[in-house]
């Protein structure tokens, strides 16, 4: 672990190890680093501390983000860590949120078979309407801008009352989506 005083010169400049990686922090905010790899690549990081667990938190790589952009980042970064915030397990909980595939059929499984008669009936318009729109999407990515264009596309082929049943499926989604999180959430 060095100790450097970062300038976009040394950035541009710091030689690649011959082996393993080297992490350089900087004296002005100490807890933004550069990780730089054998290959060359130079990584931007910053440290915190949050729940009393030492993280760290990816910024970017070199040349994309520049010095002055990474220093940015990690103010934002140590920001958010001072209100309560942990950057780094929101980016995992982004990666780990359900897709609208997956949430459509733990809908299915756990939800519509077991409450609904009509379960079949959103299973059809799951499967032909809702997961070729946005099947890969995680679900928390799906805008209302997205909602309307589906249920537009689907009128427009003279289906509005299909537009309706899509309609009242999604909501049901959101709804199950919602109750879902707050039960894991309740469980941590």
């Amino acid at each position: 672990m060095a100790h450097a005083h970062f300038t976009a010169r040394w950035v541009a400049a710091v030689p690649a190890p011959p082996a393993g990686q080297v992490d350089y922090f900087d004296q002005t905010p100490p807890s933004l680093g550069l990780r730089v790899a054998p290959s060359g690549r130079k990584t931007w990081f910053v440290m915190y501390r949050a729940h009393g667990r030492l993280r760290r938190y990816t910024l970017g790589t070199y040349p994309a983000v520049s010095l002055a952009d990474a220093r940015q980042r990690a103010t934002d970064a140590r920001h958010s860590v001072a209100h309560g915030g942990d950057p780094a397990q929101a980016r995992q909980d982004g990666r780990q949120a359900p897709t609208v595939a997956e949430l459509g059929a733990q809908y299915l499984d756990l939800y519509a078979k077991v409450q609904k008669k009509s379960w079949r009936e959103d299973a059809r318009y799951l499967a032909t309407a809702v997961l070729p729109a946005w099947g890969q999407l995680k679900a928390a990515d799906v805008r209302r801008r997205d909602v309307v264009v589906l249920l537009d596309q689907i009128a427009a082929r003279g289906a509005p009352i299909a537009a309706n049943r899509v309609l009242a499926l999604v909501r049901e989604l959101a709804e199950y989506e919602k109750l879902a999180h707050e039960a894991v959430a309740d469980e941590t």
